[in-house]
């Protein structure tokens, strides 16, 4: 009589198994499954997603650096509306940036969130995360996170902690700025003494970064001014970029020339007109 065969299909990737029955004896045999992948086929996909991964990565990446820039243009403009409502409901008068011997300090001295409570500004802020770039990475004494990452322009901000000369005079009343449009109020810093004083000042007359900008955003920083609108600046000069402490001189630098314009716009002898 005939063998008779009878087929079985199994799940995965066992393949098929077909059983054959005979007379006295029973015989299985694997059929192998030719649906999968070779080693050489998976390493040629492998590469592909490599490949595109690598193409992919550096547009993600800048695309999250260019997203960190919209952050911090939002919360600098919320930061200056609440330097200019602080100056409408003091009879326009302006906060203090420089934090010693100042009684209506914009935060006062240190960068923890005490000391951004205990500032003027923070009735009208009430919040801790606009103080902060996510950029910033900064530590504040090498222990916990930093909360302050913007200072105040020292212009603006109505008190001088120094005098960097060429008669030099800050403002103390908002309708005192000739240019509020021209005129930066805040400034994203890097102090490389790991914390700020809430001011920010350049000398002009001896061509030197008496602070140090930040270039968290691609090379670059975020400002606002008193009009309240907000620009980004990438620097155009690499020394920008690596200076590493506070005092700097950098003769010829086009930032700088351009900061000092922005920070007080009628400074006589530095290439500004009034």
């Amino acid at each position: 009589m005939p063998a008779q065969a009878q087929v079985s299909s199994l799940s995965g990737n066992a393949g098929v198994e077909r059983q054959e029955r005979g007379t006295g004896r029973n015989r299985v045999t694997r059929v192998r499954n030719t649906a999968g992948f070779t080693l050489i086929e998976l390493l040629v996909v492998i590469s592909i997603i490599m490949l595109l991964a690598s193409i992919l990565l550096p547009s993600l990446s800048k695309a999250k650096a260019l997203a960190r820039i919209v952050v911090c243009e939002a919360k600098l403009h919320a930061l200056t509306r609440a330097w200019a409502m602080y100056s409408h409901d003091n009879d326009g008068w302006l906060c203090g940036a420089y934090q010693y011997n100042n009684s209506s300090p914009w935060v006062k001295q240190g960068n923890d969130e005490e000391d951004v409570m205990e500032g003027v500004l923070w009735p009208y802020t009430g919040l801790i995360e606009m103080y902060h770039c996510p950029s910033d990475q900064s530590e504040f004494h090498s222990s916990a996170k930093h909360r302050v990452s913007y200072a105040m322009s020292d212009y603006t901000g109505g008190n001088s902690g120094s005098d960097p000369g060429g008669g030099y005079k800050p403002e103390k009343h908002w309708g005192h700025i000739p240019c509020p449009a021209d005129t930066f109020v805040f400034i994203e810093e890097e102090d490389p003494r790991a914390w700020n004083k809430g001011s920010f000042m350049c000398h002009a007359v001896w061509e030197m970064f008496d602070d140090v900008p930040a270039d968290w955003h691609l090379d670059g920083v975020v400002l606002s001014f008193g009009d309240g609108h907000v620009e980004y600046w990438k620097w155009q000069d690499r020394r920008t970029v690596e200076i590493t402490s506070v005092n700097t001189p950098s003769p010829g630098n086009p930032d700088l020339k351009r900061l000092v314009r922005a920070w007080y716009p009628h400074w006589y002898g530095f290439g500004v007109t009034h």
